[in-house]
């Protein structure tokens, strides 16, 4: 499994790339990085915690910028994420999966 992850311009989109979605096409704003053990790993649990506020501070906290902001494959490399058992993964994403609607909601109304 490879995850993308955007570096320039708009950071710290995630995306995940599954064999079968291979080949692909990804510029120098795009980081790839290859999970070595993915069977330790709910694939909804890596996308909601790269995308989770924190991690996503973390990653635009220590940009460069420049014209463009950028993130380093440095901070890529060094950013830590919480990487609990395989089943409590699975009790996160569906604790999120089932709260994400009333989210939705709130923020429609707030709007």
């Amino acid at each position: 499994m490879i995850s993308l992850i955007t570096i320039a311009g708009t950071l710290g989109r995630t995306a995940v790339v599954r064999e079968e979605n291979l080949p692909l096409n990804a510029n120098q704003a795009v980081s790839l990085t290859r999970l070595i053990n993915s069977g330790m790993l709910n694939l909804k649990y890596l996308i909601y915690a790269i995308n989770s506020p924190i991690i996503q501070s973390i990653l635009t906290g220590k940009r460069k910028t420049t014209a463009i902001p950028n993130l380093t494959l440095e901070i890529i490399n060094y950013c830590v994420l919480p990487l609990p058992p395989l089943a409590e993964q699975k009790r996160i994403v569906a604790k999120i999966e089932e709260l994400l609607p009333y989210t939705k909601q709130l923020v429609k109304k707030i709007d």
